[in-house]
């Protein structure tokens, strides 16, 4: 029988998080994204108010409040409801929506947003401009929530996916961020488009 190496790994790959993230009883395996990024780059740190776009189902926003503890603020965002977390604020809606984007402005009112995560992804329908224009399509509307609602010298962490549009796109974010570094996670699967790029110290242009 011949074995195919690479579908062999990628199997071992996908099954490792998804039984590390049965174990410790975490919401999805994307716990480990974040968990990764955080490790290299500790950005989110004691009370500090945090925005969690595409959060179903709520294992960024479980893990972020580890880091902000009690003394933070977590609002999390999904067109999908999630099970309840203790201490998480939770919208239900589409981002997509301008009422809606709207309503996300008003609710946080005074608060100053030290962090912006997003794990945002649109529904992927195969056809590789059609996802790229999508995903970028969301990602720039978590970027005007940023310019309107992040803190000078926040960071947000956004998800986006390489290929077409890829370079644009990013040298558009340096526009806003003095420093950005782009991060393939290790539990993130080895065929998927999928990045994240991890932007530091906001600033407005």
């Amino acid at each position: 029988m011949i074995v195919d190496l690479n579908n062999w790994v990628l199997k071992r790959k996908n099954e490792e998080f998804y039984l590390k993230a049965k174990k410790l009883k975490c919401r999805s395996r994307s716990f480990f994204k974040l968990f990764e990024i955080q490790n290299k780059y500790n950005f989110l740190k004691k009370n500090m108010c945090v925005i969690d776009f595409g959060s179903s189902p709520g294992g960024w926003s479980e893990l972020a409040l580890k880091y902000v503890g009690s003394g933070g603020y977590i609002l999390s965002i999904d067109r999908f409801i999630i099970e309840n977390i203790f201490g998480v604020n939770f919208i239900n809606g589409n981002i997509n929506n301008k009422k809606f984007f709207n309503n996300i402005i008003y609710e946080l009112k005074n608060k100053i947003v030290d962090v912006v995560i997003s794990d945002i992804s649109p529904y992927i329908v195969g056809n590789k401009i059609i996802d790229m224009c999508n995903i970028f399509y969301l990602a720039n509307i978590v970027l005007i929530f940023s310019k309107k609602k992040l803190k000078i010298h926040g960071n947000l962490l956004i998800k986006l996916f390489y290929g077409e549009g890829f370079d644009f796109y990013l040298n558009f974010l340096k526009n806003y961020f003095l420093k950005i570094y782009i991060i393939k996670p290790k539990s993130s699967i080895l065929t998927s488009l999928e990045v994240y790029a991890f932007c530091e110290n906001f600033s407005i242009v």
